[in-house]
Formats: C-alpha cells, sequence, structure tokens
C-alpha cells in the first residue's frame, strides 16, 4: 500500500498544482480582459474627441470665412470713408481758394 499511497499523494499534489496554474491563468485572462475593455474604451473616447476636434475645426473655418468677409466689408468702408475725405478736403481746398480771392478782392 506505501507506493500506492505515494503515488496517490503525487497525483493529488500535481492536481492541486495544476489547480493554482488554472486559478492563475484565469486570473490574468480577467487582467487582460480588463486591459481590452480599457483599450476599447480608450478607442472610444479618442473617437469622440476627434469628432469634436473636427467639428470645432470646422465652426473656426467658418468663423474665419466670417471674419475675412467682415474685415473685406471694413476695408470698402475705410476706402469709401477715404474718399469722402479726399472730397471733402478738395471741396475745402476751393472754398479756401474762394475765400482767399474774396478777400484779395476786397482790399
Amino acid at each position: 500500500a506505501g507506493p500506492a499511497v505515494h503515488l496517490l499523494k503525487d497525483v493529488v499534489d500535481e492536481k492541486d498544482k495544476l489547480m493554482e496554474q488554472l486559478k492563475d491563468s484565469q486570473l490574468q485572462c480577467n487582467d487582460k480582459d480588463k486591459q481590452i475593455d480599457d483599450l476599447v474604451k480608450s478607442v472610444e473616447q479618442l473617437e469622440s474627441n476627434m469628432h469634436e476636434t473636427s467639428l470645432t475645426v470646422k465652426l473656426l473655418q467658418e468663423e474665419g470665412v466670417m471674419a475675412k468677409e467682415d474685415n473685406n466689408k471694413q476695408a470698402d468702408s475705410i476706402s469709401d470713408l477715404q474718399s469722402q475725405l479726399s472730397r471733402a478736403n478738395a471741396s475745402l481746398d476751393v472754398l479756401s481758394a474762394r475765400d482767399k480771392a474774396t478777400r484779395a478782392s476786397q482790399k
């Protein structure tokens, strides 16, 4: 009965080792599953961020186009004001010359 008991004890020890290895493997698999889930969540968050960034870029581009249009309108307004100023200065010069002529003729 001695060798059979030793053989049975060796088999039980080997079974216990295999059970421990199985538990370790299951824990590692659980860890890997959690890492995969975390990676999937990270990718989803990145995709969401990229979409938001894309929308922000579109909005900024639209704002840039509108700002450029506003700048062009302001440049046109400035040009119009400069033309009006030039005409006003020309009229002032004419009035000044007339005033000088009138004063000269009164002397």
